[in-house]
């Protein structure tokens, strides 16, 4: 990244690092141990709360992956500003749709 000037790696693994990160800052947010055992990740939200199959949450996980990993393989072309909006966008549009839904699923109205 630093030689390259690209940040498209960080993509990557988009969708799990944006649900472990915000997990953790909810987790530190509540004062609560980041390393004790807990189900507030949002796939454990998915199959405990909404009783989805692991198969289900795990498929749509993988797809949503796949789709960044795409465009990630297409923007290597770009110019570098165009990288680094892609990935802000996309890092923004995980973590608005985390919050969402993750709101949603602990304070159902």
């Amino acid at each position: 990244m630093v030689g390259t000037r690209t940040c498209l790696p960080i993509l990557l693994l988009a969708v799990y690092g944006v649900d472990s990160v915000l997990t953790i800052l909810h987790r530190l947010h509540r004062r609560e141990n980041i390393f004790r055992a807990h189900r507030l990740h949002l796939f454990q939200l998915l199959v405990h709360r909404l009783n989805w199959p692991y198969l289900r949450v795990s498929v749509l996980y993988a797809s949503i992956q796949l789709f960044i990993n795409l465009l990630v393989v297409n923007a290597v072309a770009w110019p570098v500003s165009l990288q680094w909006l892609l990935t802000g966008g996309v890092l923004a549009a995980l973590s608005g749709v985390y919050v969402m839904v993750k709101r949603r699923l602990i304070w159902p109205a």
